[in-house]
């Protein structure tokens, strides 16, 4: 394939990880590419980091937005973006050299609108910690925007990402927007890992991780009855069954560790622990609140 990639990489406040993620998109195998980075009105160095790339290589472009949003950013960028095709990767991510080539691969069925990655924390083997803030797609079942790639034209065609989830959940909420129209198929070949970062005590964190919630109240009222929504999402009409239970039996969040193979070191993780059951206490209030908002009944 010669088509032009457009990649699309979102970032705020990421001094200490845009470097790794650039570098390994400018040693992509691929190069009919661009590489757009939308500086969500950052405010550490993450900027500067950016125009060395700039000045090095002229497929990077720096896009500045003046609010945070995950939706917002995302359609900025598609905004500039002239490839055939859209990959999209976070500035926390580390793409393989052969990312992009093996993802085009799978495009060659005119039936494929959307390719996944398979998508490792830290590395193949590497077992998180309660600390860690886990992202991984072992088996496609999810379609996270840290590793993921579209037709441009079925961008257009749903009319990109949904404001509505600036918060959080985009990337579910187009993805099943586009699979009315396709496929989106999962390729082991197409790897990226996610760079190490520890969850924050710390009132900005908890805040992502409320507005987050409502994402999820949103995605059951748009596409309930889908049957690709995640269990953790719903149930029935349960929002979050398993953080509901542990809302209620606090002990059942040390099962939900080991389930979720988590290491637990008592005297080092005890303060993440009482902020983990905190924000899942707070969250359920979120969905209470957000579905009666909604119209909706949750649980």
């Amino acid at each position: 394939m010669s088509e032009k990639v457009s990649i699309i990489v979102i970032a705020h406040n990421e001094e200490k990880y845009i470097n790794k993620c650039l570098n390994s998109l400018l040693n992509q195998t691929y190069k009919n590419l661009e590489i757009l980075v939308v500086n969500s009105a950052s405010t550490d160095s993450t900027a500067s980091r950016i125009k060395e790339f700039e000045a090095i290589d002229k497929r990077v472009r720096q896009i500045w937005v003046t609010r945070r949003g995950y939706s917002t950013a995302r359609n900025t960028g598609l905004g500039y973006a002239s490839g055939e095709l859209v990959f999209f990767i976070d500035a926390d991510c580390v793409a393989t050299q052969e990312w992009i080539e093996n993802g085009l691969k799978e495009f060659e069925n005119n039936n494929v609108l959307g390719v996944c990655g398979l998508t490792h924390y830290v590395s193949k083997d590497y077992k998180p910690s309660v600390r860690d803030r886990i992202v991984y797609n072992r088996k496609g079942d999810v379609y996270p925007t840290c590793n993921i790639a579209y037709k441009k034209e079925a961008l257009d065609r749903v009319g990109n990402f949904n404001l509505r989830y600036d918060v959080g959940l985009e990337d579910w909420d187009i993805a099943f927007r586009i699979l009315k129209h396709g496929m989106i198929i999962f390729s082991k070949n197409m790897l990226v890992f996610h760079q190490k970062r520890f969850k924050e005590i710390t009132s900005a964190f908890a805040l992502r991780s409320f507005n987050r919630i409502r994402g999820t109240v949103f995605l059951i009222k748009d596409h309930y009855g889908n049957p690709r929504i995640p269990r953790l999402c719903v149930l029935g009409r349960i929002c979050a069954p398993e953080e509901l239970a542990i809302v209620f039996f606090p002990p059942a969040l040390f099962l939900y560790y080991i389930l979720a193979r988590k290491r637990v070191n008592l005297l080092r993780d005890l303060n993440f622990i009482f902020f983990d059951y905190f924000i899942l206490a707070i969250k359920r209030i979120i969905v209470w609140k957000t579905a009666v908002k909604e119209k909706i009944f949750l649980i």
